[in-house]
């Protein structure tokens, strides 16, 4: 037991002093973008997208959209927040794992072991639920279809706007569920929007969801207008489904992935539980 716990303990130390890097990383990544917020790689960022996105709108007859106000403040505001709890949390588990099993410290073992039993449930559980229950598709559902409020057109430069236009642009898809999802939770949508300086017809779908986004307001009536043509439109392929697809669309290599992350999660558990074990007088030692 000895032999296995001193090896289990040198993986541990050696493991949690990269998770401290990787929390440093995204802890600094998150302080820069939350309270620095017009850094250098927020404004190249923004003007590499606006470059692209402008590219796009004078390519399909959208040239006269005005993007002056094209920011991506908010989105980075979350997913600042996002980078220092993720960073934060990281930090406090490799803590308590680097110095449990470096300095042999009973209660930062148990409180090690514990999160990494509580973290290991939660994937499990996770995961079947995933698979399981149709509630959690549905309340996904939900908070996209909610999203759609916002959602303005092609031209918009808003964040909904810009992630829905791209997310159907590159999965080939309409909606939530379908194309009827803009006439009922998208009120925001411009349905007459300005296509090469004229105005076109009343669509029935988004111009993102053509299969080809058109360069006219006729092309843009022949493939969101009037009768709608599969061949032209994905007006009846749902966001929610494609993304699923394409997101488990290689079981093996997923289960794979998957099998890794615990069987390193149920070792880490182990060695921790055996270094516990040796070392219930509580004392304090140096790492060899």
């Amino acid at each position: 037991m000895g032999f296995f716990s001193g090896v289990g303990r040198i993986i541990i130390v050696l493991l949690n002093i990269v998770f401290v890097i990787v929390s440093f990383v995204l802890l600094a990544s998150g302080l820069v973008l939350k309270f620095l917020p017009h850094n250098e790689f927020i404004k190249s960022t923004e003007d590499q997208l606006k470059k692209a996105l402008g590219t796009l709108l004078e390519g399909t007859g959208h040239d006269n959209a005005d993007l002056s106000n094209f920011s991506l403040a908010g989105m980075f505001e979350t997913v600042a927040i996002c980078l220092i709890v993720i960073g934060a949390f990281l930090l406090f588990v490799a803590f308590c794992g680097c110095c449990g099993a470096c300095c042999k410290i009973q209660t930062l073992l148990i409180i090690y072991a514990g999160i990494l039993i509580f973290l290991l449930v939660g994937e499990l559980v996770v995961i079947i639920v995933l698979y399981a229950s149709p509630a959690v598709k549905d309340m996904v559902k939900t908070e996209l279809t909610s999203s759609l409020q916002n959602y303005k057109g092609l031209t918009a430069t808003n964040v909904e706007s810009l992630l829905w236009n791209a997310a159907m642009i590159e999965f080939k898809c309409c909606g939530v569920n379908n194309y009827g999802d803009f006439a009922k939770y998208a009120p925001n949508w411009d349905n007459t929007p300005d296509i090469d300086g004229t105005d076109a017809t009343t669509l029935i779908t988004p111009v993102a969801c053509c299969v080809t986004i058109p360069v006219d307001a006729s092309k843009a009536q022949q493939c969101a207008a009037g009768t709608l043509d599969s061949t032209k439109n994905n007006y009846n392929k749902g966001c929610f489904d494609s993304i699923w697809d394409k997101m488990f669309d290689n079981p093996i290599m997923l289960g794979i992935v998957l099998a890794v992350a615990f069987a390193i999660q149920i070792l880490l558990i182990i060695f921790t539980i055996l270094m516990y074990k040796e070392n219930k007088d509580n004392k304090v030692n140096s790492v060899f």
